[in-house]
């Protein structure tokens, strides 16, 4: 009878906590569809509350075994189903969060919709050649120095994870950044590639991009999602800035980047083969993989999240107060030398996967816990207050503040938080410098509302005057200008 009860018991706990996820996911569709109605697809807080759904799916899909993730098998220990309750209510949480945040724009006045973003780009036609050749250059070194002192051999083929983006690749010690910094010249040529294919300078448009194609080729053969950055940053520039469509240029990026980010899900882990060689078995990957499978794939690589932090709650892990402190730092590693204390004191799932940076604040207590939260309040607070200034910083700190929401479920919380200062910086910035806006002095917060919402103000009554007229329109004959009827 004991165990009877106890079985009992535990099929009403089962029950209970099914509602529970129910009511919460049911919650969150229906906050999601508010936010896409009043916000558009701004990056927050629809994007935000759009990403966390789809990690609990994924999540879900996992649990009742109707999808494998073969790469979160590397590093499990049973977390996704010991604590899949405990991950989908945080997931919950981090929604209720982010809803917080932008209360007033859901519910009551003060949506903030970016509308259409578009640069005109012939302003800077005098400055882009000084640009260009200065960028060209700059590119052009960078790229050199680093085929000198790289490993060409372990480029080619090698069967090491992550290899190609530390300084492992590097003969020279002096030039072990140089793999860091090729993300950024990725972007930045991707961006100028763009920028120049729309202002149709066909030379600097070819230049930047085979330079960021390299770059992004570079990486896929690494089997990093980094790959896919150059490409995806190009099709949005190129939309932003461009009057003309380019459907041959667009559709062959988009096509290149789902493609790239589905091969650098079959070579994650420690037996793949990696380098350049091993592009040429790329294509053998997808043969006999429906588009039902491929799909699931993507959906649960876009969500690895939710996997490392079910996995990290069934972890233990202690930290010395230093790594807790500057785990929150801004500052780059050679001045805190973080990356040293990183390499003494940080716990990983696996040698291929890192712990998260929900986990690791958790790990560290309630106060980093209540730190974490408070700092993403403040940049929320931030992307409001600058969008209702300037739409495309408002853009580019949504972005970057997005970015580090999706990257603090997957990585380390210094690597994650990196983003979020960058848009504080800028954020910063623009409160400073840019004058607040004159609408909000100019007009009724009734009619500020509607416009922000996109909608039409309502008809303004007139007042009725005395004598049967109305405020601005005396009773009597027409006025000046209006001429009478004649039957």
């Amino acid at each position: 009878m004991p165990i009877a009860g106890a079985n009992r018991l535990e099929q009403e706990e089962g029950a209970l906590d099914a509602l529970l996820l129910i009511g919460a996911v049911a919650v969150e569709v229906v906050l999601i569809i508010i936010a896409l109605k009043r916000f558009g697809f701004a990056p927050l807080p629809g994007l935000a509350l759009i990403y966390f759904l789809v990690a609990q799916v994924s999540l879900t899909l996992v649990y009742h075994g109707l999808a494998v993730n073969s790469f979160m098998e590397t590093y499990s220990r049973g977390g996704v189903y010991t604590y899949y309750f405990q991950t989908m209510m945080l997931y919950f949480a981090a929604s209720m969060l982010v809803v917080l945040s932008f209360w007033k724009g859901m519910f009551r006045n003060g949506a903030q919709r970016l509308g259409s973003i578009h640069v005109d780009i012939t302003r800077f036609a005098t400055v882009m050649p000084m640009i260009n050749v200065s960028m060209g250059v700059l590119t052009a070194i960078v790229l050199m120095v680093f085929a000198l002192v790289s490993d060409w051999e372990m480029i080619w083929s090698n069967y090491t994870y992550l290899s190609m983006t530390r300084a492992d690749v590097i003969t020279v010690p002096s030039f072990a950044i140089l793999p860091n910094l090729l993300p950024l010249f990725g972007i930045v040529a991707a961006v100028l590639g763009a920028i120049n294919l729309a202002m149709r300078r066909p030379l600097p448009a070819i230049y930047f991009n085979v330079v960021w194609v390299a770059i992004s080729v570079y990486f896929l053969a690494s089997h990093q999602r980094v790959a896919i950055v150059p490409p995806a940053a190009m099709v949005v520039v190129l939309s932003i800035v461009s009057t003309g469509s380019h459907p041959i240029a667009k559709i062959l990026t988009i096509t290149y980047t789902v493609f790239a980010y589905a091969t650098a899900l079959t070579g994650r882990g420690s037996l793949a083969h990696h380098g350049l060689s091993s592009l040429f078995d790329a294509p053998d990957q997808f043969v006999g993989v429906g588009v039902f499978d491929l799909a699931t794939k993507l959906l649960l690589n876009g969500a690895e999240g939710a996997f490392v932090v079910a996995e990290g709650f069934a972890r233990n892990a202690s930290y010395p107060p230093i790594y807790e402190i500057l785990s929150f730092s801004p500052l780059p590693s050679f001045i805190d030398k973080f990356s040293e204390i990183n390499r003494l004191y940080q716990v990983r799932l696996s040698p291929f996967a890192p712990f998260s940076g929900i986990t690791e604040a958790f790990f560290f207590g309630p106060g980093y816990l209540a730190a974490l939260a408070a700092i993403y309040l403040g940049a929320f607070w931030l992307y409001r207050r600058v969008t209702e200034r300037n739409r495309y910083l408002g853009l580019a700190i949504g972005l970057l503040v997005l970015l580090a929401t999706v990257q603090v479920f997957a990585y380390p919380l210094r690597n994650s938080l990196k983003p979020l200062w960058m848009g504080v910086i800028i954020g910063v910035a623009a409160l400073v410098y840019l004058p607040k806006p004159k609408i909000a002095q100019q007009i009724s917060p009734q009619l500020r509302a509607t416009l922000m919402g996109g909608g039409t103000p309502p008809p303004k009554r007139a007042a009725a005057m005395p004598h049967g007229g109305v405020l601005g329109r005396p009773m009597g004959g027409p006025q000046r200008g209006q001429q009478i009827r004649r039957g």
